[in-house]
């Protein structure tokens, strides 16, 4: 039998506790890969060619003695052990990344604390935002495609610019908040609602007590321009989202 749940949830109560997401930091740490890019002020300056790149010490541009060449495994970038500060003793064997990288990916994702808001204060705050956005009039913003909406935030990634900041709505308690799949009556008990998988036959996770985001599924809301990236699940486990 399929099943497409009904979403239920609270929309009467303060459950949204909400995270600020700088937009035009998801992609800062990759940017310096991308030649022909206008970076932002504050990156690290855009080099010319992935060749040059490839070949030269980012930090004396000099491609003499290879062998003491230890190559970043972010950004590709490559470094004499001695340009370093402080210096490396000798090529690493492990992969390696260079100071730039580390520091650009640990502010890339912006994130810091938001609101906290209802359900329904929450959708006027994204309305507002996306008519602010594109400038149109309320009630129209419905009219703005989801192509376009895309194509402008993949461009503010890519770029860096402008800054833009959102809030979204993060590992929210569906035992407190509600959300699409039942915990009592019709289809609450099926195997592809959620709340059970975790238990499932079969899985080792049934095993475990409750904990959230493993066996007890997380609630998320966003608006415009919110994303969720790729990233490893904890222990590396496999994920499900609906």
């Amino acid at each position: 039998k399929s099943f497409k749940p009904k979403f239920s949830m609270h929309v009467d109560r303060k459950l949204i506790s909400t995270r600020l997401q700088r937009i035009d930091r998801l992609g800062a740490h990759q940017r310096d890969m991308l030649p022909g890019l206008q970076q932002p002020d504050g990156l690290a300056t855009e080099v010319k060619s992935k060749i040059w790149r490839l070949r030269k010490c980012k930090a004396c541009y000099s491609s003499a003695e290879e062998s003491k060449m230890v190559s970043c495994s972010e950004c590709k970038a490559r470094y004499h052990i001695y340009c370093l500060t402080p210096p490396l003793i000798s090529v690493p064997k492990e992969s390696w990344t260079c100071k730039v990288c580390v520091e650009q990916k640990k502010h890339s994702f912006g994130f810091g604390h938001g609101r906290i808001y209802d359900l329904n204060e929450y959708k006027n705050r994204g309305d507002a935002f996306k008519r602010e956005w594109y400038r149109v009039k309320k009630g129209s913003e419905k009219s703005i495609s989801r192509k376009k909406i895309e194509k402008n935030f993949w461009d503010i990634v890519r770029k860096g610019a402008p800054a833009v900041e959102v809030e979204y709505g993060s590992e929210l308690d569906v035992t407190v908040c509600g959300s699409g799949f039942p915990l009592k009556g019709e289809l609450s008990d099926h195997p592809w609602n959620l709340n059970n998988l975790g238990r499932s036959d079969g899985s080792v996770l049934k095993h475990l007590d409750d904990i959230a985001g493993i066996t007890i599924p997380w609630l998320y809301v966003g608006m415009m321009f919110s994303s969720f990236c790729w990233h490893n699940e904890d222990h590396y486990c496999y994920s499900i989202s609906y």
